[in-house]
Order: structure tokens, then C-alpha cells, then sequence
């Protein structure tokens, strides 16, 4: 755990509060810390493959793929990067199949971390959780003294 995590964790614990609360304030200041690392992950994903520069939703009704490369299956686009290979797409069908083969793999990987981003918002939220169960047990037990 860095200091900045441990000063993080004594400060959402306070001091008056105990080991126990002390080592769910930790578990909160690292969950925190890793959905910032999460965070910090997609957003240079998304701006490595700068998707959002040209990035449109697909029609509802599907389209015929040659046309319209965002509707591919994952057949259709290994059979046009292929057909790229062999210089059968026009220059603008190659650069849609590209940016459809790219945005395919950004969602990908999102998902991934998304997957990530739910586990380390629900540790943070359980330790949350105790943290406050233990808050008024902690505070009975120091006005008694």
C-alpha cells in the first residue's frame, strides 16, 4: 500500500475509530485507488484508437455489409480484411473495415475493465458498508468512557 493510500485510509477511518475500521477504511482508499487506475485505463484506450472522431451508430434495420462495414459479422470481417490483402476493397471500404476491426476490439477490452471497475466498486461499497455498521458502535463506546 503507497503512503498516500495509507494516509487516505487513517483519514476515512479517523482516528478515534479502531483497527477494525481502519483496515475496511484501507480496503476503500485501495478499491478507490484501483477504479482511478480503471478510469485512467479506458480513457487511454479510447484515446489510443480515437474512436469518437468518427464513430457512428449503426442503422436498425441491417444494411448489406459491403456497404456498410459497421454490420459485419466476425465471418464477413475476416473475409474483407482478407479482401484487403488482395487489394479488392476500395480505399474507403478498407478504411471502414479497419475502424470496424478497431472499435470491435476498443469494446472489447471496455467490457474487460468494465468487469474490473464492478468488482472494485463493490469491495469499496461492502467495506463502505461495514465502516458504517461499525460507526455507531464506535461512537456509543467512546461517549461511555
Amino acid at each position: 500500500m503507497t503512503e498516500e493510500t495509507e494516509a487516505f485510509a487513517r483519514k476515512i477511518a479517523d482516528r478515534t475509530s479502531g483497527a477494525i475500521a481502519l483496515e475496511h477504511a484501507r480496503i476503500v482508499a485501495e478499491a478507490d485507488n484501483e477504479l482511478a487506475l480503471i478510469r485512467d485505463a479506458k480513457r487511454a484506450l479510447i484515446d489510443r484508437t480515437d474512436i469518437f472522431g468518427d464513430f457512428k451508430t449503426p442503422p436498425l434495420i441491417p444494411t448489406d455489409p459491403s456497404k456498410d462495414p459497421w454490420l459485419m459479422s466476425p465471418a464477413q470481417e475476416r473475409r474483407f480484411l482478407r479482401a484487403k490483402a488482395n487489394d479488392i476493397l476500395t480505399p474507403e471500404q478498407q478504411e471502414e473495415a479497419e475502424r470496424s476491426a478497431a472499435i470491435k476490439r476498443v469494446l472489447s477490452e471496455l467490457t474487460k475493465l468494465s468487469l474490473y471497475e464492478k468488482r472494485a466498486a463493490g469491495r469499496r461499497d461492502r467495506a463502505i458498508r461495514k465502516l458504517m455498521k461499525l460507526k455507531p458502535m464506535l461512537d456509543s463506546g467512546s461517549k461511555s468512557e
